[in-house]
C-alpha cells in the first residue's frame, strides 16, 4: 500500500474523532443511483455524507484534504478512507440545506447530540399506560439501600 492516497483513522488513538466520520458514514449507500453520494465529502473542515433524503455533517479540527472519499474500511477498530479523484464539485451542494451560521451550529453539536439521545432513548422503559400515553418515571437506585 505504498501508493495509498487517503487517510486511515484508529480508533484507539482519535475516538472522538473515529466515532464523528463513523457516524457520518452511517448513512452512505453504496447502491445509490446518484454515484457520488456513495462517498464521504471532506471540505471546509467537515466530514458530509448524504443518502438523499438525510445529511450528516461532523466538525474536526483535523486538517485533511478536500477531496470525496471512498469508505474502504469501516469497522469497530479502523477506519479507511481512499480518495476518489472525483472532483468535490460533483457533490450534491450540501450548504442549501441551510444558513453557513446554522451549519457550523449544528455540526459542532450534533454528532455528541446524536449519540447520547439514542444512549438515552435506549435506556428509557416501557412506561406507557394503556391509552399509550408516556407516563413520568420515577428515578430508581439499582444499588441496594443501607437501613
Amino acid at each position: 500500500m505504498k501508493d495509498f492516497k487517503g487517510i486511515k483513522i484508529d480508533n484507539k488513538e482519535t475516538p472522538k474523532e473515529f466515532q464523528g466520520i463513523k457516524w457520518v458514514a452511517k448513512i452512505i449507500n453504496k447502491e445509490a443511483s446518484f454515484a457520488n453520494i456513495k462517498y464521504l465529502l471532506f471540505e471546509d473542515g467537515y466530514w458530509i455524507a448524504t443518502d438523499g433524503q438525510r445529511l450528516h455533517i461532523y466538525a474536526t479540527n483535523y486538517k485533511y484534504e478536500e477531496h470525496l472519499y471512498e469508505v474502504v474500511i469501516n469497522n469497530r477498530s479502523r477506519i479507511v478512507l481512499k480518495i476518489t479523484g472525483i472532483p468535490i464539485s460533483n457533490y450534491p451542494e450540501w450548504r442549501d440545506v441551510s444558513s453557513g451560521k446554522m451549519i457550523k451550529e449544528i455540526a459542532l453539536s450534533l454528532y455528541d447530540f446524536s449519540c447520547n439521545y439514542t444512549k438515552l432513548v435506549r435506556e428509557i422503559e416501557d412506561t406507557s399506560d394503556k391509552l399509550g400515553f408516556i407516563m413520568p418515571m420515577k428515578a430508581h437506585d439499582k444499588r441496594e439501600k443501607k437501613a
